[in-house]
C-alpha cells in the first residue's frame, strides 16, 4: 500500500529532524570533553557572562576559558613571565571593563608579560590562602600578587570570628535563579555549547530579590538608616549591592568595634598569609603582597593623618 505524498514527506521530515537533533547532541557531548579538557573553572564557571547594572555603570563582566576574568589563556605557560593577582573587587575591576582594571592597563602596559587577573568581589584573606592553593600549581605563575585591602579584610576576619565562636549570624539567603522556557531546554540538552554562548545572568535580578527580603525582614531598621534618597531608591530598584545595607543593619558597630580591638583580626589574616607563603614556597613562586590602606568610616582618629 502506497502511503500519501504528504504523510510520507512528514515521516521524512520527522526522521531528518531527530537525526539532526541527534547529531547536534552529540556535537555537544564532544565539544564537553574538549571544553573540560581545557577548562578548570578556577573562580568562576568557564565562559560565564554577567550583566551587572548600577546608576553609575551598565557592565558585562565574560569570564574566559579558565573561569576568570580576562582574555583567554593556555594552562601551560608560554616563552612569557606569568604573574598572578589575587584580591577582592578593587583587584577584579569593580565598575569597569577588565582592561581598565588596574590589572588590565598593567597587562595593556607590559605586553611581555602574561598578566592573570585571579580577582572576585567578596573575598578576603581565607579566600585569598583557599585559592591560592587551588590556582597556583594548575597555573604555575613565576610571581603572584596577593592584593589585601586593609580595613575590608579585617572587618571580614572578624566576622569569620565571631561565627567560629559560635556566634549566630542572619545571612541573606541564597536565591536561586530558576531558567525557563527555551533556555531551560537548551541548558537541558546542550549544556557544553549553552555554557559558551548563553546570555548574561542578570545580576540585578537577584539583587532586587536580596532587597526585597531584606526590606521584609528588617523594615523597621532600614527605614532608621541615614540613606539619601538616591542611595534608596536604587536599593529597591535593584541597582545596589544590597549587602552593604545588610551590614549596615546587622553589624552598625562593625568598624567601632574593630577600631578598639583588631588584634585577633590581624592574628588571623597573618595566619592566612603565611598559609600563602608557605604555598608559594613549595612551589617556587615568588610573592608579593600588596596592600590598598581603606580607611574606616566610624573612626576618627585612624583618619587624623589624613586631614592634612
Amino acid at each position: 500500500m502506497k502511503l500519501p505524498s504528504t504523510f510520507r514527506n512528514l515521516i521524512l521530515f520527522g526522521a531528518a529532524a531527530a537525526i539532526t537533533f541527534g547529531a547536534v547532541v552529540l556535537v555537544d557531548r564532544l565539544y564537553g570533553k574538549h571544553l573540560q579538557s581545557t577548562t578548570q573553572n578556577l573562580l568562576y564557571p568557564a565562559y560565564s557572562k554577567a550583566r551587572m547594572r548600577t546608576s553609575e555603570f551598565d557592565l558585562v563582566y565574560r569570564i574566559n576559558n579558565l573561569g576568570f576574568i580576562g582574555p583567554d589563556v593556555e594552562p601551560e605557560k608560554s616563552s612569557r613571565p606569568r604573574v598572578a593577582f589575587i584580591g577582592d573587587s578593587f583587584t577584579f575591576g569593580w565598575g569597569v571593563e577588565e582592561e581598565g582594571s588596574w590589572v588590565g592597563l598593567l597587562r595593556e602596559a607590559h605586553p611581555e608579560l602574561e598578566l592573570l587577573n585571579l580577582g572576585r568581589g567578596g573575598t578576603h584573606p581565607m579566600d585569598h590562602a583557599q585559592l591560592a592553593k587551588k590556582v597556583l600549581p594548575i597555573l604555575q605563575p613565576d610571581h603572584v600578587f596577593i592584593c589585601l585591602t586593609s580595613w575590608n579584610d579585617l572587618i571580614q576576619m572578624q566576622r569569620i570570628l565571631q561565627v567560629e565562636s559560635g556566634a549566630e549570624v542572619l545571612t541573606i539567603p541564597n536565591f536561586h535563579i530558576e531558567s525557563t522556557g527555551v533556555s531551560k531546554f537548551i541548558e537541558r540538552w546542550f549544556p557544553s555549547l549553552s555554557r559558551k554562548f548563553r546570555a548574561p545572568a542578570d545580576i540585578n535580578h537577584r539583587w532586587k530579590m536580596e532587597a526585597d527580603w531584606i526590606t521584609t525582614t528588617f523594615r523597621d531598621q532600614l527605614r532608621s538608616l541615614n540613606l539619601s534618597d538616591q542611595v534608596r531608591s536604587d536599593f529597591q530598584k535593584g541597582l545596589l549591592n544590597p549587602s552593604g545595607i545588610y551590614d549596615r543593619i546587622n553589624e552598625p558597630n562593625a568598624e567601632t568595634q574593630l577600631c578598639e580591638n583588631d588584634s585577633l583580626a590581624q592574628l588571623r589574616t597573618t595566619i592566612h598569609l603565611k598559609e600563602i607563603e608557605v604555598e608559594c614556597s613549595a612551589l617556587e613562586i615568588g610573592l608579593t603582597f600588596i596592600v590598598l590602606p581603606n580607611r574606616p568610616t566610624h573612626c576618627p582618629e585612624c583618619l587624623s593623618d589624613l586631614k592634612n
